[in-house]
């Protein structure tokens, strides 16, 4: 530092005269959508920002500096942590040793995007879940809060503020911030490179001027109800002067009066003291269109889908060509090597999963998307397993941390091309409709006599007539023996299907005059509440209210067998209950009246052996 001090002495440069206007420095943006783009900051725009620096501290301010300084973040801090005295330590520029340097340095405050706390995140949800596989209920809270504050100490002691900027943070990652992290303030900023600060804590600047336009095609509109949302503008004091060099750029994202297109989707609540909130709720930058005409927001269902513990990092993508989403999952090492002594798979090889993983991660997402009421398109369903994490080494992530967008999409081009064999298409069909997953090597996998139901009849068979162009009647769907080979079949040759469609009726003809040649015995008295009632279809939506309303009815000492067909892997019983929590109409005693008893109604004796039937008859 002396040498540097004495060179400034000795080596002597004239004073360059600047005008307000001029061109004072340039900014970088962070190509996340997009190459980057170099923000023109003008003399008079960058002194906006000097009040921002000479903020009092109580104590001395030591901060962590570890982007690049062409981007506005690190580069502000690093000026105003200089003009008030205070200390800053610089990263080596190896990610892998980020919060070993972080520690090192000891910041007061610390600022990073959500794809730092994602981390963070991923690894307290990998920790958690590998403890409460090995725990009862009653101790998992225990374990959960000691597992919190294990994790507290990524964070020095003497961190009082953390922020996330840059992006939109899922709900969940900070909510797991301010449990994790209590004793810092939590804050959440949103600024923008060409405009400066926006708002901190979701309270507006006060001396910018904004608006919101609509963006109808994302079905946002200032008119929603109960609060206004669509793209938000912006002018304020710290605004650019246009792009070096690309001046048609500049001329897109500025209105005629000065307006910044920030690009950004946002809701303004207003509370109940009159004060109004600005959240960030989406980017319009990076929604895609799919097929069908749907709209996509690949940032939202990313915020979702990285809550299961399976995922490290996700990219959801889509294309015009594409009936819906695909995922590109970087999985979380420590849960997958879990998962692979658990089930057993020797000679796990990563750059060739097994299938039994894929089926997994499918299938967590899945239900993930369920309880998220997430719309069938939305819910991935082509999935590729990467285990080469997104870094700005890589340049999968940009150098401020964020998904480099165009560049994952080009990375991944040829493994995420649309599915072109029916083969294929009619195999993603069924997963979406029938909400389950089907592994390779399962050709004779059998369709309704899995266990679904008419509501997955009718979806599967309108989903293959808007997606195939071939109408397939439910009856052909309810064969009992129809696999999705035969179903593949039929659909490239449809003539087939019009003898099939028909062989129901003489069927039904049949049974109307098959005489049953039953004998009535002694008659049982139906003046007293059954003590047994079976019933059937429970897994479906008629027959989860049925059931709930007879177990309403009558008295708790009466017992109901309900015949569920599925396969001998799954338990009957977990399929009633997972379907009556999705209808929200489940109660835990439940479980002491429900006797679940696997069959098929199309077989004799309904599957049964003759034993058990005779049993069951004598009971009803």
């Amino acid at each position: 530092m002396g040498d540097i001090e004495e060179y400034g002495f000795i080596k002597k440069y004239d004073h360059v005269g600047i005008k307000p206007n001029d061109c004072l420095t340039i900014i970088y943006t962070s190509g996340s959508s997009g190459f980057p783009k170099g923000a023109i900051i003008s003399e008079q725009a960058y002194r906006e920002t000097f009040p921002n620096w000479f903020t009092t501290y109580l104590v001395e301010r030591i901060s962590f500096s570890y982007r690049s300084l062409a981007w506005a973040a690190d580069r502000d801090m690093v000026i105003g942590t200089f003009l008030t005295g205070g200390r800053t330590g610089f990263s080596t520029g190896d990610i892998s040793r980020l919060m070993e340097e972080l520690a090192l340095v000891g910041p007061t405050q610390f600022s990073a995007p959500p794809s730092i706390w994602n981390k963070i995140y991923a690894e307290f949800k990998t920790a958690l879940s590998l403890i409460n596989a090995h725990h009862s209920k009653e101790t998992r809270a225990v374990e959960e809060l000691r597992l919190l504050k294990e994790f507290s100490k990524l964070i020095p002691n003497r961190c009082k503020s953390l922020t996330v900027g840059s992006a939109k943070v899922s709900p969940n990652v900070l909510n797991f911030m301010k449990r994790c992290f209590s004793g810092c303030q939590i804050n959440e900023s949103y600024g923008i490179t060409e405009c400066g600060s926006v708002a901190y804590n979701y309270i507006v600047e006060g001396t910018i001027k904004y608006r919101l336009e609509s963006v109808p095609e994302m079905s946002y509109t200032i008119d929603d109800k109960p609060f206004p949302r669509g793209e938000i503008l912006t002018k304020t004091t710290q605004m650019f002067s246009g792009y070096i060099n690309n001046p048609e750029e500049t001329r897109a994202v500025l209105t005629d009066d000065g307006f910044f297109r920030t690009g950004d989707i946002v809701e303004l609540r207003t509370d109940s003291n009159g004060q109004t909130d600005l959240h960030v709720i989406d980017r319009k930058k990076s929604f895609f269109k799919l097929s069908q005409g749907q709209f996509i927001s690949p940032e939202f269902l990313q915020n979702i889908y990285i809550r299961s513990p399976f995922v490290e990092q996700i990219y959801i993508h889509g294309d015009l060509l594409s009936d819906c989403v695909a995922a590109v999952v970087v999985p979380n090492r420590a849960y997958v090597q879990a998962f692979v002594l658990e089930h057993n798979l020797t000679n796990f090889d990563t750059n060739n999963p097994d299938p039994k993983l894929c089926d997994a991660i499918l299938q967590d997402l899945r239900s993930i998307a369920k309880s998220e009421s997430l719309r069938i398109h939305e819910i991935p369903s082509r999935l590729i397993i990467d285990f080469e994490p997104f870094t700005p080494e890589n340049g999968l992530l940009t150098s401020s941390f964020n998904p480099c967008r165009h560049k994952l999409a080009a990375h991944y081009a040829d493994r995420l091309k649309s599915i072109n064999t029916i083969d294929q298409r009619l195999k993603t069909i069924i997963e979406m409709a029938a909400e389950q997953s089907i592994l390779n090597d399962e050709d004779e996998h059998f369709l309704i006599a899995n266990g679904s139901n008419s509501l997955t009849a009718i979806r599967l068979s309108r989903m293959i007539e808007n997606n195939l162009g071939v109408s397939v009647p439910m009856s052909v769907l309810f064969e009992p023996t129809m696999t999705l080979q035969r179903l593949t079949n039929l659909i490239k040759d449809p003539s087939q299907i019009s003898s099939m469609a028909n062989s129901i009726v003489p069927q039904m003809l049949k049974d109307s005059q098959f005489d049953l040649n039953i004998t009535v015995g002694r008659r049982k008295n139906t003046s007293q509440s059954p003590s047994v009632i079976f019933i059937t279809g429970t897994t479906g939506f008629v027959g989860a209210f049925l059931l709930a309303e007879l177990l309403k009815i009558y008295p708790s000492s009466c017992k109901f067998v309900c015949l569920v067909r599925c396969e001998s892997l799954v338990n009957p019983l977990d399929r009633i209950r997972e379907n009556m929590i999705f209808y929200q109409i489940w109660k835990e005693d439940y479980h002491e009246r429900v006797i679940p008893l696997r069959g098929d109604l199309a077989k004799t004796y309904f599957g049964l052996s003759n034993e058990t039937y005779e049993s069951l008859a004598n009971q009803i």
